[in-house]
Order: structure tokens, then sequence, then C-alpha cells
């Protein structure tokens, strides 16, 4: 499953949302942002209430930074994570400066794991 990310500061659009996976199906985050006044993102995937990943770790970070010029989308991918515990997810989306680690924008859809 393939979970698209756009942050528009100060918002998100998060596609789709909840987000429906069968048990064993690997989940990606697609980010990016096309905001020309970002020169970079530090994005982070949080899950405080339990993980369908099966280990300890239950938040994913990741840096897009600009490498072309102004105009170009900052783009990124998080995971692929395999599921390995159904039941209902709800997890964070964050998006900080990554100098000053300022956040910039937090949202909490779902992910939903099904047998």
């Amino acid at each position: 499953m393939r979970i698209s990310i756009v942050f528009n500061s100060p918002g998100f659009s998060i596609s789709p949302d909840p987000a429906f996976v069968t048990l064993g199906d690997s989940v990606e985050w697609d980010l990016s942002c096309s905001l020309a006044d970002v020169p970079g993102l530090l994005w982070t995937v949080y899950l405080s209430h339990g993980s369908p990943f099966g280990h300890a770790q239950s938040t994913f970070s990741t840096l897009t930074q600009r490498t072309q010029p102004r105009g170009i989308a900052l783009r990124g991918v998080l995971g692929p994570e395999v599921t390995v515990t159904d039941g209902d997810y709800k997890y964070g989306i964050r998006v900080a400066d990554p100098n000053s680690l300022q956040v910039l924008g937090d949202d909490d859809p779902w992910l939903i794991v099904r047998r």
C-alpha cells in the first residue's frame, strides 16, 4: 500500500485516509511538498499507541532537501514496512524544519490492518 502525503503549509493532503491494508502487506509513505520557500523538511511517521509492524521501532524519519532549482517539489519515501499485527492504528505524520526542528505541520490519519 502506498500512502501519499503532501504537505501544503499549514496542512496535509493524505490519500487514502483511512488506509486499509491486509495483514502481511507492506506500507510505504510517498512524501512531497511543492512550497517554493522550503529548502528541506524532516518528515516523521510515528505510532504512539502500538504498531502493526511488529518491532520496537514505532518512529520512522527521513530528510528531504531541495537539490533542484526552486519550483521542483521535495520528494521522499518512508518504508516499506510489513504489517504483522492487525488492528486500527492512528498514526502521526509530522514535518519540521531540519535546522531548528520547529514543527511546521502535524496530522493523525488512520491505518487499518485486517486479516
